[in-house]
C-alpha cells in the first residue's frame, strides 16, 4: 500500500479507536464497529482456512498445528471461523478496555492487529474439534467397502499444489491468486489483501505474464 494511503488508514483508525474509547466500547458506534470487524475477520479466517494460510500463520507464532482431515467441510470452517472471531472480538474488546488494545504506535492497522489476535484465537478452538472429528472419524465408500482415505494420497495432493505457490515471488500475489481461483472478486480481494482492486488486477495480470513466460522456457 502506498505511503499516502498508509498514513490516511492509520489516521482513520486513530479517529474511530478515540471516539470508541471515549464512549467506554460500548454503545452504538461500538456495535457498528464490532460488527464490521467481525465481517471482515470472518471473512478473512474463511479464506487463510480454504488455502491453508491459518495453519502457517499459526506455525508462525509457533502455534503449529496438525492439518485438517480430508472431510472437513466448509460447514466446519465455517463453525470454527464463527468462534474464531468471537474470541478474537472479546479479547479485543476487553484489552481495549483494560488500555492494553491496539495502539497506533505499533505500525498495524486495527484490521491487521485483529487478525493477529484471530490468529492467536484458532488453535484452541482448532484442536477442541479436532480431538472431537477424531472420535468420530468419518469412513469413505469406495465400491461398497467403507475404508480410511490413504492419507498419503491426500499429503501429495496438498504438497503438488504448495509447490506450485511457492513459485510465486511474493505472499501478496500468493494470496491474490488463491482467492482469486476460489471466485473472489478483485474488490473482495482487496479488501482481503489490505489494497486497491486496481492493484489487484495489476498482481494477477503479471503473474498470468509471469506463468506463461515460466511455460515457455525448455
Amino acid at each position: 500500500m502506498p505511503a499516502d494511503e498508509q498514513a490516511e488508514r492509520r489516521r482513520h483508525d486513530i479517529a474511530v479507536y478515540d471516539v470508541l474509547a471515549l464512549e467506554g466500547f460500548r454503545g452504538r458506534n461500538w456495535d457498528r464497529f464490532a460488527d464490521d470487524l467481525a465481517r471482515y475477520g470472518y471473512a478473512t479466517v474463511m479464506a487463510w482456512l480454504r488455502c491453508g494460510e491459518m495453519f502457517a500463520f499459526c506455525a508462525n507464532q509457533n502455534r503449529a498445528l496438525p492439518a485438517p482431515p480430508w472431510y472437513w467441510t466448509d460447514d466446519d470452517r465455517a463453525e470454527l471461523a464463527n468462534l474464531t472471531v468471537t474470541t478474537a472480538l472479546n479479547d479485543f474488546r476487553r484489552r481495549a478496555g483494560e488500555g492494553t488494545g491496539w495502539n497506533p504506535d505499533g505500525g498495524a492497522s486495527i484490521r491487521t492487529y485483529f487478525m493477529g489476535n484471530c490468529v492467536l484465537s484458532f488453535p484452541n478452538h482448532y484442536r477442541r474439534w479436532l480431538g472431537e472429528q477424531e472420535r468420530h472419524a468419518p469412513l469413505t465408500e469406495v465400491n461398497g467397502d467403507r475404508h480410511a482415505v490413504d492419507p498419503a494420497d491426500l499429503a501429495v495432493t496438498a504438497l503438488t499444489a504448495r509447490e506450485a505457490l511457492d513459485d510465486i515471488p511474493d505472499e501478496r500475489t500468493r494470496r491474490a491468486v488463491v482467492l482469486h481461483a476460489q471466485g473472489y472478486t478483485h474488490a473482495e480481494i482487496a479488501d482481503l489483501i489490505d489494497t486497491t482492486p486496481r492493484a489487484v488486477e495489476g498482481l494477477l495480470h503479471r503473474q498470468r505474464h509471469r506463468a506463461r513466460g515460466e511455460g515457455r522456457q525448455p
